[in-house]
């Protein structure tokens, strides 16, 4: 099996097909980035909580949920609004920072 940046980045689209019963291996290599992440999480234990810490992970998580709800489904799935292209790319770059793929793939398989 070859792993390269290419497949991860930008995978093929039988990707998202069940794969064969003899070829039920994971790819290790597109995993990593989030079993580093949530290994990262245990850094949060070694900080203290503090009430300008959760408001910015609460103000994030908002920000980028309505990125996805308004740009990714709305707007590049189902057209349902006109923009700018600047919007446009605002609302791809802050709803692709949610790490839910871009927005080609995203309207693709919704």
């Amino acid at each position: 099996m070859s792993f390269s940046i290419l497949k991860w980045i930008c995978p093929p689209p039988e990707t998202h097909e069940e794969p064969p019963v003899e070829d039920g291996k994971v790819e290790w290599f597109r995993c990593l980035p989030y079993v580093l992440i949530h290994l990262a999480c245990v850094i949060a234990f070694f900080y203290p909580v503090t009430w300008a810490c959760i408001a910015l992970a609460f103000v994030s998580y908002c920000v980028r949920m309505f990125s996805i709800t308004a740009f990714y489904h709305r707007y590049f799935s189902h057209r349902s609004f006109k923009t700018s292209r600047v919007v446009q790319y605002i609302g791809a770059f802050v709803a692709c920072s949610s790490g839910q793929r871009g927005p080609l793939w995203w309207a693709a398989h919704h």
